[in-house]
């Protein structure tokens, strides 16, 4: 990463310039909590909208049973509907009426990343006579990438490279990892055991990223809990706890902890279409 972008990802006031968000007061109950950007990239992870023989368009979310306190978010925020899946260790926030359809419509336009989103929104902007807007890059001064991590997101730790810690992000297309790793820096290789792409940095030695999600808050209690827990081991390896005989026990347990508290998910090309 060049210095411009680490300075300005270590900057207090970085992100503090982004007041505004997408949407009307008037339509979405306290729409300043709720950011876009972020929604954008949930929905790229998480998510999709589907238009029924009837042309009538639906937007939905599906998270693990332990990330459903997000989907009551949206709720909150959004209105809707969160309901769990039947027989599965999942939950299930949609969005069927037609005024705040449309405008969430509105606010996402442009917004989204995958080739997979990017079509289904197409074919929901053509029921209401939507123009598409231009589709706007990923950035570092916006939430997308917070909200893409919400959905699809990782954090983990490696014990036999000297308690590594790391973030990633999995996806069946590569294209999108691509652009992120341009921002962010990392690497992105290819997974065989489920045929797709993985997107992994360093955390220790590429603290910006932990920085970003201090400044664009994940909305997913379970996850954020995890990046606590990630912050908390950079330092302990910055004060070389690691390496003392006198610690390693409590460490021990602190890496068990943080690995029994880890969802298994699969890849967003894996599940089911909403």
């Amino acid at each position: 990463m060049n210095f411009y972008k680490k300075n300005l990802l270590n900057d207090p006031h970085f992100g503090n310039e982004i007041k505004t968000k997408r949407g009307s007061s008037e339509t979405l109950r306290n729409e300043t909590c709720l950011d876009f950007h972020w929604l954008a990239g949930l929905i790229d992870a998480d998510g999709g909208f589907s238009v029924s023989r009837g042309h009538f368009v639906s937007c939905e979310i599906t998270m693990h049973e332990k990330e459903a306190q997000t989907l009551y978010f949206l709720k909150k925020h959004l209105g809707g509907s969160v309901k769990p899946r039947l027989k599965k260790q999942a939950v299930r926030w949609r969005l069927h009426k037609r005024d705040p359809l449309l405008t969430l419509l509105q606010n996402l336009n442009g917004l989204f990343q995958t080739e997979r989103l990017t079509l289904q929104f197409q074919k929901a902007l053509d029921v209401y006579g939507i123009q598409p807007l231009p589709r706007k890059q990923i950035s570092l001064t916006n939430a997308w990438l917070s909200g893409f991590f919400c959905g699809d997101g990782s954090f983990s730790i490696n014990k036999t490279a000297g308690y590594q810690p790391s973030v990633s992000i999995s996806q069946k297309q590569k294209p999108v990892l691509t652009e992120i790793a341009l921002l962010f820096g990392g690497e992105v290789y290819y997974d065989t055991s489920w045929d797709g792409w993985i997107w992994w940095i360093d955390a220790r030695t590429h603290v910006e990223i932990l920085n970003y999600f201090q400044r664009f808050r994940l909305h997913n209690p379970l996850k954020e809990a995890r990046l606590k827990s990630i912050r908390r081991l950079v330092g302990y390896l910055d004060r070389k706890v690691h390496l003392d005989p006198n610690s390693k026990k409590r460490l021990e347990h602190f890496v068990h902890v943080f690995q029994a508290n880890e969802i298994k998910k699969k890849p967003t090309s894996l599940r089911e279409s909403p």
